[in-house]
């Protein structure tokens, strides 16, 4: 009798424990498609793709903001994007960003097909090397 419980209990925690794995390993729709922000070494960087829904092989902008610590914006910044599908191996495909105005930069990106993708900006400011990921899914 004792070991049928054990039985159940174990099947019970398997259970929960692929729930949990699951939950702690898929990426959660209910940031997707807002913007990142980060900030390290005196400057906040923020990234957003100028529309949505993000449709597969079309052209779409990646709008990047640098500030200094006191709000300032950040000109001279070299910036390089590699866009990716974190589950797929289909590749990365890389872009620069241009300065737009001071302190605002884009880049025209262009995902392949449907699914979740990571903007992975590469920003350097002087000998400061800031590396931030901005993650989106395009619509089917």
């Amino acid at each position: 009798m004792l070991m049928k419980y054990a039985w159940y209990l174990l099947i019970g925690v398997s259970i929960l424990t692929v729930i949990a794995l699951t939950a702690h390993f898929v990426k959660s729709d209910e940031n997707m498609g807002q913007p990142t922000t980060f900030r390290s070494s005196g400057y906040e960087v923020h990234l957003q793709m100028n529309e949505a829904p993000v449709k597969p092989m079309t052209n779409h902008d990646l709008i990047i903001s640098i500030q200094d610590d006191l709000g300032l914006p950040v000109d001279a910044a070299e910036i390089s994007i590699s866009l990716r599908m974190p589950d797929m191996f289909c590749g990365t495909f890389n872009f620069t960003a241009e300065q737009t105005s001071p302190g605002m930069y884009k880049s025209t990106v262009k995902p392949v097909m449907p699914g979740i993708w990571d903007v992975e900006a590469s920003i350097r400011i002087g000998s400061k090397l800031l590396d931030v990921t901005h993650t989106f899914r395009t619509a089917p």
